[in-house]
């Protein structure tokens, strides 16, 4: 329900103006009146603010203008309508120039007031809307901003310091940064993508709760059905024993519930843009679970410093690894493995060589986790990469190795994509094709996916050959067809308002862009061919 301040200096207007209002029959409710803007200030300042005001604009001691001044600083989401005996132009310019919503002049004529208060509450529902639209979309954009900076996507600097630029309030610094793998291999059969979830689920849920008994505050991000991170503040005083006490606990308690762990431990971040070094650094050494065996933590630092091979991961590497496994070719795939380790000396040692190829198989790992992918979904269960990986052991034989790798990668996921795609514009379409009328756009389709509204609309182009702008206005222009045909008493502003336009030139417009003529016209040509000319019998 909305709430209604009326401020008039002469009583007889203030009970017309309340009567008037109790009178629209909208969900509105009257909170008060005052006799000045003064009156309505101190009210202002001691109640809680109404959703509407309606003021005179001539009063004493504090007017109309002066008293939307200050609830434009004060009270910025307070609607205000001017009422004024008085049409004169520097008011309704003032009007503007304060952003009032409505200029009415006195006496007020009860269903102006009503066509106005009713144009208000549209307006007002549709701003809540939006307000909580985007407060749902909050935890999805952090989390989201948190994927890709721990997959080394971070987006360029907007000039504000990176932990609060995803609202995340974890301590720090330092900052500690975990890679929870479950040891148990995924599912290859993607129709078992709801068990999957749910094992997923229940996994990230147990490590909150770990985190809540341990009195850790931290954020937990899910970047597969098997791997999650584990972002938090380390305490000055506690350090790694912190550290290692909270890898322990999450081991423990995945045991009680049935879950093997291996939990990789990156470097400390000194700073928060350091978080996606130390997870890929995480992530990288929980390959040393094939050597040590399942249900390990294993640190950065035991494994110790590598010696600088010439070949290093950086993130601009793992961009290239990422656009191969999604955009690549074979031949491309190939070029990019051999120039990777060409940056080897000839005569670089086979430990060398291993862990350079070690790094480029883990920007395949993460390229194929960004997808909601792992090895397992494009081998099946029963192979293992790492496995693999660990016997080859001549540089040619890996090099080979490595090319089918990515290979095999680019093709899971463009076989993925193209049927998510499918998949993707078919339900695009049946949500338009139900809400067409309901005066959706393109934003209202992609926030119904959950998708951004470029990628949608690229999808969909790609699938249809037309954008979602005009798939919505072919189907609102093919309705309003067969509408004009099948009433020919219906009305063309009734016909715009059915098939989902909100103004008559607007619709008019469109249909004639489409259609090469007017709605009416439209419906005369298409009658007169039906009947024929006078005295001709029709077909």
């Amino acid at each position: 329900m909305y709430t209604v301040l009326i401020v008039d200096d002469f009583l007889p207007e203030r009970e017309r103006l309340k009567s008037a209002v109790t009178k629209t029959g909208l969900d509105l409710q009257l909170v008060a009146e005052c006799s000045d803007g003064r009156t309505a200030i101190d009210w202002l300042v001691s109640n809680a603010p109404p959703s509407i005001i309606l003021a005179d604009i001539e009063m004493p001691r504090v007017n109309g203008i002066e008293l939307a001044e200050w609830v434009r600083v004060n009270r910025p989401a307070v609607k205000m309508v001017f009422l004024t005996h008085h049409d004169r132009f520097h008011y309704a310019q003032s009007a503007v120039n304060l952003k009032a919503s409505a200029f009415l002049l006195k006496p007020v004529v009860a269903e102006e007031l009503a066509e106005v208060l009713a144009r208000m509450i549209g307006e007002m529902d549709s701003e809540d809307r939006l307000r909580r639209r985007a407060a749902a979309a909050v935890p999805v954009l952090r989390e989201r901003a948190l994927r890709d900076m721990l997959l080394g996507r971070t987006a360029a600097d907007t000039g504000l310091p990176a932990d609060q630029e995803v609202g995340l309030d974890v301590g720090g610094p330092p900052y500690a940064v975990l890679a929870v793998e479950t040891d148990a291999p995924a599912s290859s059969v993607r129709e078992d993508l709801e068990k999957r979830l749910m094992s997923s689920f229940r996994l990230h849920d147990l490590i909150e709760g770990t985190m809540r008994e341990s009195d850790t505050a931290g954020s937990v991000i899910m970047l597969t059905d098997r791997l999650h991170a584990v972002i938090f503040g380390l305490s000055h005083d506690a350090g790694a024993d912190q550290l290692w006490g909270l890898a322990d606990d999450l081991r423990r308690a995945a045991q009680g519930d049935g879950i093997s762990l291996s939990i990789g431990i990156g470097p400390q971040a000194s700073s928060f843009d350091m978080l996606g070094d130390s997870f890929r650094s995480a992530s990288a050494i929980l390959r040393q679970k094939f050597a040590q065996g399942p249900g390990k933590i294993i640190s950065s630092a035991d494994v110790g410093d590598q010696p600088d091979d010439g070949t290093p991961m950086t993130p601009a590497r793992l961009e290239e690894v990422r656009g191969l496994v999604f955009c690549g070719s074979p031949s491309q795939a190939g070029r990019s493995v051999r120039t990777y380790l060409a940056g080897l000396p000839a005569k670089a040692s086979p430990a060398a060589v291993r862990r350079a190829v070690g790094r480029y198989v883990v920007g395949v790992y993460l390229a194929l986790a960004e997808a909601d992918g792992s090895f397992s979904d494009v081998y099946g269960s029963s192979r293992s990469i790492w496995e693999e990986f660990s016997v080859i052991d001549t540089r040619s034989a890996l090099t080979e190795w490595t090319e089918r790798l990515v290979r095999d990668a680019t093709a899971w996921v463009c076989t993925l994509r193209a049927t998510a795609s499918g998949a993707l514009t078919n339900r695009a379409r049946q949500y338009i094709d139900t809400c067409y009328s309901n005066g959706i756009n393109v934003q209202d389709v992609a926030d119904h996916l959950s998708y951004s509204p470029n990628y949608l609309n690229s999808v969909f182009r790609q699938e249809t050959g037309m954008t979602i702008l005009e798939y919505i206005t072919d189907r609102r222009v093919s309705r309003a067809k067969e509408l004009l045909l099948q009433d020919a008493g219906a009305r063309i502003y009734e016909i715009c308002e059915a098939v989902g336009y909100q103004h008559l030139a607007h619709f008019r417009e469109v249909f004639t862009r489409h259609v090469g003529m007017t709605p009416r016209a439209y419906r005369d040509a298409m009658t007169a061919h039906r009947t024929g000319p006078p005295g001709e019998a029709s077909p």
